[in-house]
């Protein structure tokens, strides 16, 4: 046998493997992409999450993967003929990894990956890689490149592509429009930066505000304290002429698009009486969850032109502050709340929450 059919031998069961991961990573994130408005689909989240072609190379010693990114969304997943390189020779002589500027000018500078043992790891998930040298901006065509190594243990597919999604819609949520110009370390950097001082505003505004308007004015101005990987944000959406919500957010369930209704109390409220029952303000505000998902299922057809694909929504009480809880409160709450399409919270779990992820993206 030939040495580059041995080669092909040894490497196509690998290489398989490398293929069903991305083409059911990228199946993955080309439907949760779809979720998203296609006058919405701009960077950050076509830089953090890109969908095209999956270019896969086998070298000796792993797979490197280059994706190239899809306006149509399209999938394919093209695995290219076994090479008698290691992956860092790869990156650093094949013309795949070559770096251009704008009017295809070549740069000496290449790609680098650091791991020691490359063999038996999953190195990098590198996007949008770019080098300024001498007022220009050096840029591969690909838009991201990972090292998997033939030994190393691959993440679920399905777990990583809601992951990265997530992440695209938070660095969306949070940064805006600027994010058209960054690079994706840049936005990483931002989203980060930008996430710290929402947190610590809604900290200062939560201490200090006196009247339900501060707080309701923040957290319009800020949706993202709510849900931070929101697909898009509904504010005062009006059933009919019966009822005003206070937000209504499409987000990404475990089973697919899901809409919330998200119901904002005082946080001066109490929820329970000195004796422990559930307060008027509690019952009257619960009663409101209730009376809009009534209202939901009595008017499904008008609901749907106003929010495509609605079906079982969930509603959400934001209300009350945690230090006026006991345990027992808590442990009352969550019995309430068990088994139905309703969720509570207090404006300090908000800020709970949102720190944890703020926690997520230091990581």
């Amino acid at each position: 046998m030939s040495e580059r059919k041995t080669r092909i031998a040894a490497f196509s069961n690998r290489a398989d493997v490398v293929r069903n991961y991305e083409r059911q990573y990228l199946d993955t994130l080309r439907e949760l992409m779809l979720s998203v408005p296609e006058q919405q689909r701009s960077p950050p989240i076509t830089v953090l999450a890109p969908v095209g072609m999956a270019e896969i190379w086998p070298c000796t010693d792993a797979a490197v993967v280059l994706v190239y990114p899809s306006e149509k969304l399209s999938v394919r997943v093209v695995v290219r003929g076994p090479l008698a390189t290691t992956a860092e020779e790869f990156m650093q002589k094949n013309p795949a990894c070559e770096l251009l500027d704008s009017a295809g000018n070549r740069s000496t500078l290449r790609p680098v990956i650091t791991s020691e043992n490359v063999r038996s790891h999953v190195v990098g998930h590198m996007l949008d890689i770019r080098f300024n040298y001498k007022a220009r901006v050096f840029r591969p065509r690909f838009m991201r490149l990972s090292v998997v190594g033939w030994d190393a243990s691959l993440p679920d597919p399905f777990d990583q592509a809601r992951k990265h999604f997530s992440a695209a819609l938070l660095a969306r949520n949070i940064i805006g429009p600027q994010a058209v110009e960054m690079s994706s370390t840049q936005m990483q950097a931002a989203t980060r930066k930008k996430a710290r001082e929402i947190l610590e505003r809604y900290d200062d505004v939560l201490r200090a505000t006196k009247s339900e308007e501060d707080l309701q004015r923040f957290l319009f101005e800020n949706p993202a304290i709510l849900y931070p990987d929101y697909v898009k944000c509904y504010s005062k959406l009006r059933l009919g002429d019966d009822y005003i919500t206070d937000f209504v957010f499409d987000v990404q369930g475990h089973n697919g698009r899901e809409y919330v209704f998200v119901e904002l109390e005082k946080p001066t409220k109490l929820i329970f009486t000195s004796q422990g029952y559930f307060t008027a303000y509690f019952t009257q505000a619960k009663d409101q969850l209730l009376n809009w998902e009534r209202w939901i299922s009595a008017n499904q057809a008008y609901i749907i032109q106003k929010l495509p694909g609605l079906f079982k929504p969930s509603f959400h009480l934001v209300m009350g502050r945690s230090a006026d809880l006991l345990q027992t409160h808590r442990e009352k709450l969550r019995t309430e709340f068990a088994a139905t399409s309703r969720t509570f919270s207090t404006y300090d779990d908000l800020l709970r929450r949102y720190r944890q992820i703020l926690d997520q993206l230091k990581d």
